[in-house]
Parts: structure tokens; C-alpha cells; sequence
């Protein structure tokens, strides 16, 4: 193997590696399914390519995107009919506030319109997240 075909498979391992990675990170973040479309978007690109046109580079693209994309598709599948437990909402507990003159306030969290959190409103009866007022 000459030296373009070995730097051609190093940026082909760390290509895979951080794929790798991201495919991690998706299933963390992002929504049931992203991770398996994604492998799966990855997959059908890597045979989409015509096979009338081949060179080496070519080849390596298509067999990375190829290996990339059914890692991603089994690894989608497995994060698409795993339990994640749902996110519950904070409840209020009986902790003691203190606001800007020293007073003691109750915990008390409601929902915020605005921005869809469950906050403490602020003394001035604003979000401390949007700063939206409480409607009132």
C-alpha cells in the first residue's frame, strides 16, 4: 500500500470513529429513531453512487459510508426499543428561598407559558428563564 492509501485509511478510521461518536451523542439527545434514520440516509447514499464509476477513492467513500450506515442502522434499532425513562416534571419541594431583601419565600415552581419550564418566578413576578412577565 502506497502512502495515499494509507492516509486515505486513516481519514476513513476517524471518519467511522467520530461517526461513531455522533451516532452516541444522537441517541442521547436526540428523539427516538434519529440515530436509524440517519444510518439508514447514510446506507442508501453509499449505493446510490452509479457503479459504471470506480476508482479506488471512490470505492473507499462508498464501503465507509456503507459500514457507517448499517453500524448506524443496528445501533438505531437498538436506541429505537430501548426504554428511555420520560422526563418527569420537577415537583415542588419544601425548601426555603431567600429573595433580594432577605425574606423567606416557599419553593413554589409552576409552568411557564412562554418558554415550557418549570421555574420560580422572580420577586418581580417575571420568568427566570425568558424574563416573560406572569399573565395575569
Amino acid at each position: 500500500m502506497d502512502d495515499l492509501g494509507l492516509t486515505f485509511l486513516v481519514i476513513a478510521i476517524v471518519f467511522f470513529v467520530a461517526a461513531i461518536i455522533a451516532f452516541w451523542v444522537l441517541s442521547k439527545k436526540g428523539p427516538h429513531g434519529a440515530v436509524l434514520a440517519v444510518g439508514a440516509v447514510m446506507f442508501m447514499a453509499a449505493h446510490s453512487v452509479p457503479p459504471d464509476i470506480d476508482s479506488r477513492e471512490l470505492r473507499l467513500v462508498k464501503g465507509v459510508l456503507a459500514i457507517t450506515g448499517c453500524t448506524g442502522c443496528v445501533l438505531g434499532a437498538i436506541d429505537f426499543l430501548r426504554k428511555r425513562p420520560r422526563p418527569q416534571k420537577p415537583e415542588c419541594v419544601n425548601v426555603e428561598l431567600v429573595d433580594e431583601g432577605g425574606e423567606q419565600l416557599p419553593c413554589a415552581l409552576e409552568p411557564c407559558p412562554t418558554c415550557n419550564t418549570m421555574v420560580a418566578r422572580q420577586s418581580d413576578g417575571s420568568c427566570p428563564v425568558c424574563h416573560a412577565k406572569k399573565p395575569a
